[in-house]
């Protein structure tokens, strides 16, 4: 398929210029056991949000628990990391698309959260609860809550280790306004996305105002929560 044409929209705020891009920080690949053949292989993910839906970032967040439960030594884990920098494509001075090494910690005895970070170790077994997991992290790597959330996700937060939730899942075509509201109304403060999860195709992005196109700005920018979840190509300043 051709390139989806893209209209570059930059603002400026305060003497800053910001740059919107769109990605999407949850989706499986064939790596995860629970959709085979549905979400397809790792090339199919890849070409898909470059050639079709026009994606400026890409998580891969296939399961820990098919990742050799979390064996930052399994071959899976090596073939996922190896497509990282594979993948990214360079335009000019800046980048026209780039991939985020991610993975989904799922099930067990701990809320399911999307890994997303700009490091190539932070695999991790998914047996433990995420307080436990954060003390293991720095400003390289931030979670994000699967949607819809467990009950006792709202239990505890870190603003800066969990600063945005999944609104809106394509996969299930459902919102979460009731448990965003859950967090918001303990004094948290968490930004919004939308993701697709599984399957669905060109239906959820993550809008994200960033200061330049890389991917060490754009996870400052997810950082400092200045995202906005859509299911659409829109502009929302």
């Amino acid at each position: 398929a051709a390139n989806r044409p893209r209209q570059a929209v930059h603002r400026d705020v305060a003497g800053a210029e910001y740059h919107l891009v769109f990605g999407d920080l949850h989706r499986h690949t064939d790596f995860s056991l629970c959709r085979v053949p549905l979400d397809g292989t790792l090339d199919d993910a890849y070409r898909y949000a470059v050639d079709v839906a026009g994606l400026d970032f890409l998580a891969i967040t296939d399961h820990s628990r098919d990742i050799a439960r979390g064996d930052a030594r399994s071959l899976l884990w090596h073939r996922s990391s190896k497509e990282v920098y594979r993948r990214q494509l360079v335009e000019g001075a800046s980048m026209r698309f780039f991939p985020y090494y991610a993975y989904e910690r799922s099930h067990s005895h701990t809320a399911d959260h999307n890994v997303i970070s700009l490091r190539g170790d932070m695999l991790r077994p998914h047996d433990y609860p995420i307080p436990g997991f954060w003390r293991e992290l720095d400003d390289q790597t931030l979670t994000i809550p699967h949607q819809p959330i467990r009950r006792d996700t709202w239990n505890y937060q870190d603003d800066g280790l969990r600063p945005l939730l999944e609104i809106f899942q394509g996969c299930r075509d459902q919102s979460i306004e009731a448990d965003a509201h859950r967090g918001l109304e303990k004094g948290y403060h968490v930004g919004f996305i939308a993701s697709s999860d599984h399957m669905s195709t060109s239906a959820s992005y993550a809008g994200v105002w960033t200061t330049c196109r890389s991917r060490q700005a754009v996870s400052d920018a997810l950082r400092a929560r200045r995202t906005f979840a859509a299911t659409d190509r829109l502009e929302l300043a």
